[in-house]
């Protein structure tokens, strides 16, 4: 199966497009240039431009209802409560500190900072702050698990009191660097693969997620460690259902299949320069972010 770059949208974030989201038909992209762009997903074309930051947006995710939050070196989390129609804004968080992550676990959200703080909140609420020392560049939540990765560890955390006050402790550590991932298909609660990149930034480790371990000293299964699956460092990765992908330095988007067997590259496309978010499209296409500034529509054969 080969990729090809299919629609290239029809005008371009000022300086490098950083992130995405999507759903409903819906494209959402951030830039350096602190805007949201909305896009219609059919020819990549804008339809709504909106200035959401005063620097750069690092991350955006959406809500279960539909409400886009946005994070960004400003130190500001912003809630979109209707960004397709309405530009109105509400600060969910302000910080002195860069925040890196910002993501949804349905209705809660989550933040991760460049001080190792990850803060979670509950109707727009700080319900606690966990400080897990380490930069956080990528960040998951399952149940009561925290997943984290810098550039040498991913960093397993428990909520260890059924969240009544706060505390947590070191579940696991594994050898990895961001970006980080968890994707498949869920079953109570729990997707099956926690994916990322080998320390030197070049592979991609897969762990079983679903076979945790339950002595203190007992490892993680690794399903398998593709070497150098990038000529150059990845930098970015997305999940669904069915595999994920992962984009690089090297420009190349490649889509990963059969993950819970071995390592299979489905199909791969280059986009012409630096990968730096991915997401999901309508009809198995998918869209990247390029450090160019520009959106890109991606389908395979």
């Amino acid at each position: 199966m080969t990729g090809k770059v299919d629609k290239v949208g029809d005008v371009q974030h000022e300086g490098e497009a950083t992130c995405l989201a999507y759903r409903d038909n819906t494209l959402y992209s951030g830039g350096a240039d602190g805007k949201i762009r909305i896009w219609d997903t059919a020819d990549v074309v804008q339809k709504r431009e909106i200035t959401a930051h005063e620097a750069l947006i690092y991350a955006m995710t959406l809500d279960s209802r539909g409400r886009l939050y946005t994070s960004s070196t400003d130190g500001l989390v912003k809630i979109f409560e209707n960004p397709r129609s309405v530009e109105f804004s509400q600060e969910l968080m302000k910080s002195f500190d860069e925040l890196l992550c910002v993501i949804a676990v349905g209705d809660d959200i989550y933040t991760g900072d460049d001080q190792g703080v990850v803060t979670w909140f509950v109707d727009r609420k700080i319900k606690f702050m966990y400080n897990l020392v380490e930069e956080v560049k990528s960040l998951a939540v399952e149940g009561n698990l925290i997943y984290t990765i810098r550039d040498t560890d991913c960093v397993i955390t428990e909520k260890t009191d059924r969240n009544k006050n706060g505390k947590f402790a070191t579940k696991r550590v594994l050898p990895g660097k961001s970006p980080m991932i968890i994707c498949g298909l869920e079953t109570n609660g729990t997707k099956p693969w926690q994916v990322f990149c080998t320390r030197d930034g070049k592979g991609v480790t897969v762990i079983d997620n679903f076979r945790r371990p339950q002595a203190p000293s007992a490892p993680w299964t690794e399903i398998w460690t593709k070497e150098n699956a990038h000529e150059m460092i990845i930098n970015c990765m997305y999940g669904n259902t069915y595999g994920f992908y992962t984009g690089g330095w090297d420009g190349e988007v490649k889509k990963w299949v059969d993950v819970d067997k071995y390592p299979k590259i489905a199909g791969e496309a280059n986009i012409g320069c630096c990968v730096n978010a991915i997401t999901d499209g309508p009809d198995g296409s998918i869209f990247a972010a390029g450090a160019d500034g520009k959106i890109r529509k991606i389908v395979f054969d």
